[in-house]
Order: C-alpha cells, then sequence, then structure tokens
C-alpha cells in the first residue's frame, strides 16, 4: 500500500464449476494486463487465511495514486473491453461481493532497515470495521483519529511483524456495473487495513497487551461496545506492479 492513497476491494462470488478457470483467468490474463494500462499503482491478489462462511476466499485489492487515476482507470477504453468481455464471458455465472473504494486517511509502517527479514512470500492482510450507526461515524472518526492515530496505534507498531497500518474511508465513487455489489452497505465506512509478515506475527498481535488497551479504552466512548462488520484475515496469493 506503500505510496498509494485510495484503494479499491474487490471480491467475486463464481459459480463452483467456474471458480478454477476464472481464477486462472485472473490471476495469469487480467492483473498483469491491468498494470498495463496505466493509473493503476499495483494489485494483488489474497486468499482467506481459514475458511469462513461469512467471507469470500478470495479478494483483490487495487492501489491507485488518487481518486482521479481511480476514475481515469475505469473510463478508459482498454479498462472497459475488459470489463465487457467479462461480462459477456461470466454474466449471471458471478456475482460481486464486495466492490468499493477507500482512501487512506492515516498510515504507519515500518522503515525498510526493520522490514528486511521479512519472508515475501507470507504477507497476510488483516481487514478491520465496524458497524456503525450514522450518528456514531462522526464520533468513532473523531475519537479514532485522536487517540487511534495519536496514541495507540504508535504503541502497536512496535510490536514484531506488523508491517503497516492504515486507517481508511470509504468513497462515494461509484463502481463500473460489472464491478458493483447489488448491496453497498456491505462495506464498512472505516477500514482498517493491517499487514503482518505472516499469520504468526497476526496472532501474537491479537494476544497482545496493546491490543487489550486499544479495545478497552474504546470501551470508553462506546461503552455499549462495537460489532465488527468486517474482521478477517487474507494471505498474500500474488503482486502485480
Amino acid at each position: 500500500m506503500e505510496g498509494a492513497s485510495v484503494f479499491e476491494v474487490m471480491a467475486w462470488k463464481v459459480l463452483p464449476e467456474y471458480q478454477e478457470r476464472f481464477g486462472k483467468w485472473m490471476m495469469e490474463v487480467y492483473y498483469p494486463l491491468s498494470i498495463k494500462f496505466g493509473g493503476r499503482k499495483a494489485t494483488e491478489r489474497y486468499q482467506l487465511t481459514k475458511e469462513c462462511p461469512d467471507y469470500i476466499k478470495n479478494i483483490g485489492i487495487h492501489y491507485y495514486e488518487d481518486s482521479e487515476a481511480l476514475v481515469n482507470f475505469n473510463t478508459n477504453p482498454e479498462t472497459i473491453y475488459v470489463y465487457e468481455d467479462l461480462k459477456t464471458t461470466y454474466g449471471p455465472r458471478r456475482e460481486v461481493i464486495w466492490g468499493a473504494a477507500y482512501q487512506v486517511l492515516k498510515s504507519f509502517r515500518k522503515s525498510t532497515e526493520e522490514t528486511a527479514d521479512i519472508n515475501q512470500n507470507t504477507p497476510v492482510m488483516h481487514l478491520e470495521g465496524y458497524k456503525l450507526a450514522t450518528e456514531e461515524l462522526a464520533k468513532f472518526n473523531t475519537w479514532f483519529t485522536k487517540w487511534g492515530c495519536g496514541f495507540y496505534i504508535p504503541s502497536l507498531m512496535k510490536l514484531s511483524g506488523l508491517r503497516e497500518y492504515n486507517y481508511c474511508r470509504i468513497m462515494d465513487l461509484e463502481e463500473p456495473e460489472v464491478a458493483r455489489p447489488k448491496d453497498i452497505s456491505v462495506h464498512p465506512t472505516y477500514l482498517s487495513v493491517l499487514q503482518f509478515e505472516n499469520l504468526k506475527a497476526f496472532e501474537n498481535y491479537e494476544k497482545s497487551m496493546e491490543l487489550a488497551a486499544f479495545r478497552e479504552a474504546m470501551k470508553i466512548p462506546f461503552p455499549k461496545g462495537l460489532n465488527f462488520q468486517w474482521y478477517v484475515q487474507y494471505q498474500l496469493m500474488g503482486s502485480w506492479k
């Protein structure tokens, strides 16, 4: 995510008999080709670390310099052609589950020296977002920006194996029809995207005193608690730049 201020989270559910074919097309054709269109800085494909019926098995994350680059990518002739081909080839055989753009509000990352020994074949991404009522959105963002980003996340970044912590907000950008879910409310308004060296590093993070303190502190502004809308980990399968 380094150097990108906007990214898309995409997840498509495909009929079982087409899953292998679709996955191969994404990995060998679409992702490598999309980087050549211009505008998209990088794209990554992830797979669930553990099977869970509440989450789609594979997702794609696409990175852009800014919202203008994203819009230009989605409206250029090459992208439109590929989207039309996707619609023709798979049509009702696939359903868009996630399809949203997010703006990075705050970003924390380890230096290159601190992550020099990372095994690049095993990074794990953790997505965390809460179900928030409309009247809670501003309150949550104010508290999280002041205390989360100002105190607790810097403390978390000292944990071994945590590479990046990005605090993001959903953007009011309409995805192309072929990449738009029927229900946009499936996406959290505010999303934390954490990058770990591997699954063990995430498990250590979950058990840490620093995270326990962070969650206890959140109970002060939200005494009734906050329910997770997304809480899931994905393993990196491939990356294109």
